[in-house]
């Protein structure tokens, strides 16, 4: 485990990159402050003296988890990625894993070098829902589904929590500020750095299955990211985009008040030209605008650093019409494309549908439940504070009273 000290305000990490290159390189452990937004690295208790790092994170290297995968003899035998025990349906059997393991030479050329899956998303600590923390998963996408969502063989690769120091300027006392990340990007800096190297020169690996004379028993097992996954708001901050804006395209989307988020509502676009649904009157208006252009990964790099190289108003920035505001650091990923290989986790978007009708009618209830609603909790707890009132006024258990009893007039909270 390493101690990663980064930027309060997310900019950047005091860390020197090793096998970044070129626009993502970067040099920063010898900075005490942030060349970005000009915070100090570190801050000073005025009661005691002690100078602490404003904000930190913690990263716990593949190496360990690669080898410690290879060091089970009960999960050695299904790394290899041509076993051929998956089912049709599997990842391995797919066109993006072909792609960049089965035909990519640099992979080819062991069956036992691993394809990983990254996930991240914030995670409260308490019920307040404001204090906590943003895991960095990884999990092996050589092994079955059943074993490779198993915690026990899931990575914890990066822990960052939303809180950082800072004297408070009326009290002149530290404290600790509770907020969210700004930007991932000095996250994911470490995490593609540590991908990087496990992917160009291997982590020295003893193969569990094979005997401690076999040539074979020491090799340098190859790592690369297949895809990352995640909830909307999760992989706009991974990917760098605008959290209104379509990550695929460039549709806008809409605040809907009923269910607390934002849709897209113009989804007939995607339609045939002619298809009949573009002219129903059950769905509104007739749909005649053509299906928007889907994104591409050189178009979104441009994006990026279209918005990045802007210095203008900020008004007239560049995201605000293409929904790019800085540029991932998984575009340094070989083989990694921004647009296709950043996956929706559906059972984040459509979790009512599945928790409250899919579910339901796997386990046999054709009638899905309902979700919980919250008028009918806000009356409960009203109901409530009128019973308490009864009591206090040693009125009976179930009295009814009048319309215009000042108990029932009452306004609640």
């Amino acid at each position: 485990m390493r101690k990663i000290e980064i930027c309060r305000n997310d900019c950047i990490a005091y860390y020197d990159t090793i096998h970044l290159s070129g626009q993502f390189a970067s040099k920063n452990s010898h900075r005490t402050k942030c060349p970005i937004c000009d915070a100090s690295r570190y801050v000073t208790d005025p009661k005691t003296g002690r100078v602490l790092p404003a904000k930190s994170m913690f990263h716990f290297q593949l190496k360990s988890y690669v080898r410690s995968l290879y060091n089970r003899p009960d999960l050695s035998a299904h790394l290899w990625h041509d076993c051929g025990d998956n089912p049709e349906g599997h990842v391995t059997r797919s066109r993006g894993f072909r792609q960049k393991v089965t035909e990519n030479p640099h992979m080819a050329s062991d069956n036992r070098n691993l394809a990983l899956v990254g996930t991240t998303d914030g995670v409260p600590f308490f019920d307040d829902q404001i204090r906590g923390c943003w895991p960095f998963f990884f999990r092996c996408a050589n092994l079955p589904d059943s074993l490779s969502t198993l915690p026990a063989n899931i990575h914890l690769g990066l822990l960052s929590a939303n809180e950082y120091y800072e004297v408070d300027k009326e009290s002149g006392v530290l404290r600790r500020r509770i907020r969210g990340p700004k930007s991932l990007n000095p996250h994911l800096t470490v995490l593609v750095d540590d991908l990087l190297g496990a992917y160009r020169k291997g982590i020295t690996v003893c193969d569990s299955t094979r005997a401690y004379s076999d040539p074979d028993y020491t090799f340098q097992c190859r790592v690369i990211l297949l895809y990352w996954t995640g909830d909307y708001p999760a992989l706009a901050l991974v990917s760098g985009t605008h959290s209104k804006m379509c990550h695929w395209c460039r549709m806008v989307s809409v605040h809907s008040p009923e269910i607390t988020r934002r849709c897209w509502c113009d989804y007939r676009r995607y339609l045939p030209s002619d298809h009949p649904w573009r002219r129903h009157g059950a769905f509104g208006a007739p749909e005649t605008r053509p299906s928007p252009e889907p994104r591409n990964h050189p178009g979104y790099v441009a994006d990026a650093v279209a918005n990045i190289n802007h210095r203008g108003y900020k008004k007239d920035r560049p995201y605000k019409t293409t929904g790019v505001k800085e540029l991932s650091m998984l575009g340094a990923l070989p083989y990694f494309d921004l647009v296709w290989d950043v996956l929706p986790d559906m059972m984040h978007i459509v979790s009512v549908i599945w928790k409250g009708h899919v579910f339901q009618m796997f386990v046999g209830k054709r009638t899905p439940a309902k979700p919980k609603n919250r008028v009918s909790w806000r009356g409960a707890k009203l109901d409530k504070e009128q019973h308490q009132d009864l009591h206090k006024h040693h009125y009976p258990q179930g009295a009814r009273l009048d319309a215009d009893h000042p108990i029932r007039r009452k306004i609640y909270p």
